[in-house]
């Protein structure tokens, strides 16, 4: 709320308004917490430019601080538009500038942005870890080596991605996942289970399912 109102320079009212929106949606989504399988979906809906990035910008801190563990943002099609919602998720989610530093770094983050500049009351252990397996750069989409090379345990501390709508990005990112948390079901189908996965269609309108 104070990078909002105090870097972005949105009202107080505005402000408000917003908590209360992605607290609504919140409250629909599962409880990442509960073991088993589950699945939540459900769509949001808003005008154009009536700030629908802030909005999933606010629900994923708050699934962050709810305990989920991996947040996938489809955005589009095309490398500009991928790197321009990750430049995003730098600023408001991710606190760093993703271009020199996707590894979150204990010892104190030296290419801080957005919400990594404000001033804050907690120690560094106590501050929520976050990686990113994708950068703002034009060239940073989702890839297996950059993925393997950052060595994240997946389910451990949360990773947020931001990635093109693309066949082979989607299923390069599967495998992956599948490597790090995959395990076998009584009917031998590969899951990838106690990851609670937050997975956000930015481009809904475009190279969405075909359910014909």
């Amino acid at each position: 709320r104070y990078f909002l109102e105090m870097n972005k320079g949105f009202e107080l009212d505005v402000v408000r308004r917003l908590d209360e929106i992605t607290d609504g949606v919140l409250s629909r989504l599962e409880d990442p917490k509960r073991s088993g399988p589950w699945s939540r979906r459900g769509m949001v809906t808003g005008q154009v430019q009536s700030g629908k990035t802030a909005n999933y910008n606010g629900l994923i801190c708050k699934a962050l601080d709810s305990g989920y563990k991996l947040i996938v943002v489809l955005a589009g099609m095309h490398n500009s538009l991928r790197s321009q919602t990750q430049l995003r998720l730098d600023e408001a989610v991710v606190g760093r500038d993703t271009r020199r530093s996707q590894k979150f770094m204990p010892d104190g983050e030296t290419h801080a942005m957005g919400v990594g500049l404000l001033p804050t009351l907690l120690p560094v252990p106590r501050r929520l870890v976050l990686h990113t397996l994708t950068s703002s750069k034009e060239s940073g989409d989702f890839k297996r080596n950059v993925a393997d090379t950052i060595g994240v345990d997946l389910g451990s501390d949360p990773v947020i991605l931001a990635v093109k709508k693309h066949g082979s990005v989607l299923q390069n990112l599967i495998a992956w996942a599948r490597a790090m948390a995959g395990q076998r079901d009584e009917s031998r189908r590969m899951t990838i289970g106690q990851v609670p996965l937050l997975l956000i269609d930015d481009e809904a309108d475009v190279a969405s399912i075909n359910t014909k």
